[in-house]
């Protein structure tokens, strides 16, 4: 878990240079909050971006698996209902 933690570590690490993103959810495993994973995960991207950006946040998701189709579900209403916006040129 320490290897794979490593790596996702640098994954979010590049994400965050690329994107410029403070705020990570890592969603889909439940129980990890306290855990090597995440751990490992914290310390590789903080030492990671210590030169390139400060204060990055990671956080675990704490939503169930019901509520991820209810995030689906909004998604696509809002876009249904999106107001286009139009611009006349004269």
């Amino acid at each position: 878990m320490k290897e794979a933690g490593y790596y996702i570590g640098v994954a979010i690490a590049n994400l965050v240079r690329i994107f410029e993103i403070p705020n990570i959810i890592i969603g889909g495993c439940p129980n990890i909050k306290d855990s090597v994973f995440i751990q490992m995960i914290e310390n590789t991207t903080v030492a990671n971006l210590r030169f390139y950006f400060d204060g990055v946040v990671i956080t675990p998701g704490q939503l169930s698996e019901q509520d991820y189709s209810l995030g689906g579900c909004f998604l696509v209403f809002d876009h249904i209902f999106h107001k286009p916006k139009l611009k006349l040129q004269i």
